[in-house]
């Protein structure tokens, strides 16, 4: 049976702009100097965050598991002089960081498996162990894949990465990377802000501090790297999918940033000219939403800084909106469309000032109306989670179905090519997804048709 459960008004373009609030979560560090300086929102419950003292040395871990309330904790089995540099986590229990020491030189890799209240060193293949090596961040793919990557140690050229096929058990130092150029390193920080690489599937993207962006397409097997074109230092780095995504390289006073796009995976990219209130301390996509991002920024007067709020954009970087400008936000990671969380920083005292959740919508939907009444879905609701998609006239141009679950995270994605006798687009198999609503996207150059789906 045939049920078609979203009416769309007969409109050729629809807009729905951002109805968004930030609230402040307190963390409750026993030293209120720690700053959170890296975020990573798992799911809509799970959120670790990594906080560093700007002035002195102290370093906390803090995690919720229910997307309110927090605990701290300090990292088991840091020397007095080892700093933490990136945390990177995969659920509630699991989460890796990487460390330098200050004294002795060299980095470390430490795991945890019991949300953070023990962390072990993972020395398997000898990662990160010269002296000149220099660990700057840490990803898993999943609880098994993982790439680690660090400033070039002199040994071999090009920066020094390992991969993981086991959690992490065993590392492997990947071969044949680019060459660094003379005295380039990794940009890992802005204003006390965690820099993070752009990740999306299987692609990852990370920045140096000559302007130049590495990519890998086969999660840190390979990799290539182009030259941004940015004039200054490069912030941030997001990506929608794996062809599109933005930069931002900040000017000294927090106004008049530069912005550059690229459309081909990061192998080119082009200047942006934006209107609106763009940000340059933390950037990131709004998943689910074709052409989004949202940038934030503090305002800090000891530092000469003027960047407080957040603002978003719906057409790659082109124009910007103001969500607010009385949040001072520091590393940013979003969810969804309608949920993240950033780090908050006190503007008075540079001290740390927990946590701000967005809670809203923001949301882009191009209307194709004569598309919208020719796509049918069925079963729907489905017993099984496979939808058989049918159009009642021919796909005129290349297309993509994307389904989003009710938080607005992209559970499945393909592409249409365009075909002159097609109706019969196949089978839509959601089996391995959970019971509930999900939004199902067929977007074209000419707009988008959407429908409810629902797995019974």
């Amino acid at each position: 049976m045939k049920k078609q459960l979203l009416t769309l008004a007969a409109l050729s373009l629809t807009t729905l702009a951002a109805q968004a609030q930030w609230t402040n979560q307190p963390i409750g560090f026993s030293n209120p100097s720690l700053v959170i300086t890296h975020v990573d929102a798992v799911d809509a419950n799970t959120v670790w965050t990594l906080a560093m003292e700007p002035l002195g040395t102290d370093v906390a871990v803090a995690r919720t598991i229910n997307g309110t309330t927090w605990t701290t904790g300090a990292v088991t089995g840091l020397s007095p002089d080892e700093n933490l540099t990136y945390l990177d986590a995969v659920d509630a229990t699991t989460a890796w960081i990487t460390t330098y020491n200050s004294n002795t030189g060299g980095s470390r890799i430490l795991k945890t498996t019991n949300g953070g209240s023990t962390w072990t060193a993972q020395t398997g293949g000898s990662p990160f162990t010269s002296a000149d090596s220099f660990a700057n961040f840490v990803h898993f793919f999943n609880a098994n894949e993982g790439v680690a990557a660090g400033d070039p140690d002199g040994a071999t050229p090009g920066f020094e990465i390992y991969t993981t096929a086991n959690g992490g058990t065993t590392w492997t130092r990947v071969g044949n990377v680019p060459a660094e150029l003379t005295g380039e390193l990794g940009a890992t920080t802005f204003i006390g802000t965690t820099i993070r690489p752009a990740v999306v599937g299987n692609n990852i993207w990370f920045l140096t501090d000559a302007g130049r962006v590495y990519r890998s397409t086969d999660r840190g097997a390979t990799w290539a790297v182009s030259a941004s074109g940015a004039s200054g230092d490069i912030s941030g780095i997001s990506f929608t999918d794996a062809n599109n995504g933005l930069l931002v390289a900040p000017n000294a006073t927090g106004s008049n940033y530069e912005l550059r796009r690229t459309t081909n995976g990061g192998a080119t990219w082009a200047a942006v000219a934006y209107t609106g209130p763009l940000h340059a301390v933390a950037i990131d996509n709004l998943p689910g939403v074709s052409g989004g991002y949202i940038t934030a920024g503090p305002s800090l007067a000891l530092l000469g800084v003027n960047d407080a709020g957040s603002a978003y954009t719906l057409n790659n970087g082109a124009t910007w909106v103001s969500i607010e400008t009385s949040f001072n936000h520091t590393s940013l990671d979003m969810v969804s469309n309608a949920l993240g969380w950033s780090g908050s920083v006190n503007p008075t005292t540079l001290g740390g000032n927990g946590v701000n959740k967005f809670s809203g919508t923001v949301q882009s939907v191009r209307r194709d109306a004569g598309l919208q009444q020719a796509l049918t879905v069925y079963p729907n609701p489905s017993h099984d989670g496979v939808f058989t998609l049918s159009l009642a006239k021919s796909l005129p141009e290349a297309a993509e179905v994307r389904v989003t679950d009710a938080l607005g995270r992209e559970v499945y994605r393909t592409s249409l090519n365009a075909t002159a006798a097609r109706t019969t687009l196949g089978l839509l198999d959601l089996h391995q997804q959970k019971a509930g609503l999900y939004t199902l996207e067929l977007r074209s150059a000419s707009g988008v048709a959407q429908h409810k789906l629902v797995i019974q």
